[in-house]
């Protein structure tokens, strides 16, 4: 507790004034940020119908960003349906990262039904391409048989091109594969 003695009057009220006015700018501020997340609404409303028209006249960059936002449910209700809509779309148009992301999806059963051997058809097309992240599960699914058939040649082969660009734990599975045979 502050001890008033030897405080002029006016000492005191410049006390008890600053914390009037630190009550008053956190309220200012929160009121500030409700604000501004108002207008990231509806600039995220305004970037979506834009992306859904880009996606509609077939660019492969805005059907894959529309369709993160359906998955995500980022400016527009999460729709796993729609999501899977656009990525198949980006990923037909040779969108790595759309073939990537359905080939998790499958995967995983993330809004679609899980189907390894589909899973492995657009990790395939994704890590033909060059992601890395495409590259080392598809060599996991060559050494565990997950979709495909089981093949540590076909799995190192993945796994190497992932380790070359740097894939921790492809470059420590594949050491694994070549320290135990």
């Amino acid at each position: 507790m502050i001890s008033w003695v030897g405080f002029s009057a006016m000492e005191i009220f410049l006390i008890s004034l600053g914390g009037f006015v630190m009550r008053k700018m956190v309220f200012t501020g929160l009121v500030f940020a409700f604000g501004l997340s108002i207008c990231a609404l509806t600039a995220s409303s305004a970037d979506v119908s834009e992306l859904l028209e880009r996606a509609k006249k077939g660019e492969p960059e805005a059907q894959y960003g529309l369709a993160e936002r359906y998955r995500k449910g980022d400016g527009v209700p999460k729709n796993a349906e729609e999501a899977d809509k656009w990525y198949r779309k980006a990923a037909e148009k040779g969108s790595a990262d759309a073939q990537s992301t359905l080939g998790k999806m499958y995967r995983t059963g993330e809004g679609v039904p899980k189907n390894n051997a589909e899973a492995a058809k657009w990790y395939r097309k994704a890590a033909d391409q060059g992601v890395p992240d495409a590259q080392f599960t598809l060599g996991k699914m060559y050494r565990t048989g997950e979709g495909v058939p089981k093949n540590n040649a076909e799995a190192a082969k993945w796994y190497r091109k992932a380790a070359d660009q740097g894939v921790p734990d492809a470059q420590f599975t594949l050491g694994k594969m070549y320290r135990t045979g």
